[in-house]
């Protein structure tokens, strides 16, 4: 990992890990502090459709902005913003105060997590890329994992509001730690270099991929909001509370240990490759989590989806990058997020339509028939990327 990891690199690691670590100690308790502060069930959907404004307004703008400052303006701007919102949050006491903080924390934190996947796109090296990715995903989500048992532990203890004060505290050692990174000179500094590269950079290779992440990213809406309540209500399955969230942590931990590996996978095969294999099975493997039988082979399954969930994720991602001009890495990633928000948004009524109406096997069955047409659209739009065709370079004007 030594020879593959620069410094940058390393910086870059540790300030996601810190970020993520922050994050997570907050992530436990958040809705339920709402609760106390007596929000409603009703409320609580509102006030997660102004976090998700945040990111579907700003991202794309950011995207924009990132090709033309220094991405360590951005994370500091940022990484100050979100304390400050940290330390508001022990104050809400309405819809109207959670709302306005939601909306604000993800605004400011789409400097961050353009920037951030903008410098990974530029830092990750061309040989290995696949794996030396799939390493820095594995490490950086150990503190995602840790967290919020420690966000939980806190929380009971010493009150709800305490986490948000160490949250606040920790982002001020990332501030420092953000000046210790080094970047690429890779900034625009003229409208003329990317006027002439817009012709290069929207073209069916970058279109592709943006059209099957979105699709893909319905996969998250499903699992996050759908797939629990058809596990609990399944007369086949009738898993419990804990029996769900265990098989939720399965595939969440199978998918960051795996992510290195994967990583290797589809540099060996390609990325074109990874993404459909991993898109078929999953849409499979969906299936026949709902006709098993038994909670321990609900686990299996679990983690086997974790594992594809991994192989998609990074194999998007290196495809992404590969296809790419280096001056607009922040453009590419900002579309690239909004492609997620995109699928995210058309996803949840859609799903709530269907189920309310035709029943929880009707909305797998959609389900299904989204992740394997998904599969069906990378096999005829995503083109395989040789070494020597790598894009990942300045387009200059000519």
């Amino acid at each position: 990992m030594a020879r593959s990891f620069n410094r940058s690199l390393l910086i870059l690691m540790i300030i996601q890990m810190v970020n993520m670590f922050r994050g997570g100690i907050v992530s436990p308790i958040l809705s339920l502090y709402a609760r106390k502060q007596g929000l409603t069930i009703e409320e609580l959907g509102i006030l997660s459709t102004a976090g998700l404004l945040g990111w579907f307004i700003f991202e794309p703008i950011l995207g924009l902005v990132v090709d033309r400052v220094k991405k360590r303006y951005l994370l500091t701007i940022a990484i100050i913003g979100s304390t400050g919102v940290y330390l508001l949050y022990p104050y809400a006491s309405s819809l109207l105060h959670f709302s306005v903080l939601s909306f604000t924390m993800n605004s400011v934190m789409s400097c961050y997590s353009i920037s951030v996947k903008s410098l990974v796109a530029e830092l990750l090296p061309v040989e290995n890329r696949g794996k030396t990715y799939g390493q820095f995903a594995s490490i950086v989500s150990v503190s995602g994992v840790i967290a919020p048992f420690i966000g939980g532990f806190v929380s009971d203890v010493y009150g709800y509001t305490i986490p948000f004060y160490i949250a606040a505290c920790i982002g001020t050692i990332n501030i420092f730690i953000v000046w210790m990174l080094k970047e690429a000179n890779s900034v625009s500094k003229s409208s003329g270099s990317l006027t002439a590269g817009w012709r290069s950079f929207l073209g069916v290779d970058i279109l592709s991929i943006f059209a099957v992440r979105g699709l893909y990213f319905i996969n998250f809406t499903f699992r996050s909001s759908f797939l629990p309540i058809i596990l609990n209500e399944s007369p086949r399955i009738r898993a419990s509370a804990s029996e769900i969230g265990a098989y939720l942590s399965i595939v969440g931990f199978a998918t960051s240990a795996s992510q290195a590996l994967i990583g290797g996978i589809s540099d060996r095969f390609g990325n074109r490759k990874t993404i459909i294999v991993c898109l078929s099975l999953l849409s499979i493997s969906y299936l026949l989590l709902i006709e098993s039988q038994g909670i321990l082979l609900i686990y299996l399954i679990g983690g086997l989806q974790g594992i594809l969930q991994a192989g998609s994720e990074v194999a998007m991602m290196m495809q992404l990058i590969s296809v790419i001009p280096k001056n607009m890495t922040g453009l590419a990633m900002g579309l690239y997020s909004e492609a997620e928000n995109i699928g995210g948004v058309i996803a949840s009524p859609i799903m709530g339509i269907i189920y309310a109406s035709y029943g929880a096997t009707a909305l797998l069955i959609f389900h299904v028939s989204i992740i394997a047409g998904t599969s069906l659209l990378s096999i005829i739009t995503i083109r395989s990327i040789k070494k020597n065709e790598d894009n990942l370079k300045i387009i200059k004007k000519p």
